[in-house]
């Protein structure tokens, strides 16, 4: 079952989950592009098809993803842009 709840300190289970879905959708739409001639020549990013594929499944169209996910997936930039910058000076030499 997907769990719905927001993201809280206590939930990171569910930050990890709704992590794989996100990145679920990106290999999909990767798949996509890979196979489709017309989306690689018209330069249509793999990231730009996972979103289209995630409004789809979204609740105001097939209804797949609740909505409460979707409230919970929109704090995820906070959290993985603390993981880009924690990493970014990584093997900098001084």
């Amino acid at each position: 079952m997907i769990p719905v709840e927001n993201i809280s300190s206590s939930t990171m289970g569910n930050l990890l989950y709704y992590v794989a879905i996100v990145g679920l959708l990106l290999v999909v739409a990767t798949l996509i592009r890979l196979k489709v001639p017309l989306l690689r020549k018209a330069f249509i990013p793999a990231s730009l098809l996972a979103g289209l594929i995630g409004l789809a499944l979204g609740p105001y169209a097939l209804g797949v993803i609740p909505q409460d996910m979707i409230s919970s997936i929109g704090t995820l930039p906070t959290h993985m842009i603390t993981v880009v910058f924690a990493c970014m000076l990584l093997g900098v030499k001084k």
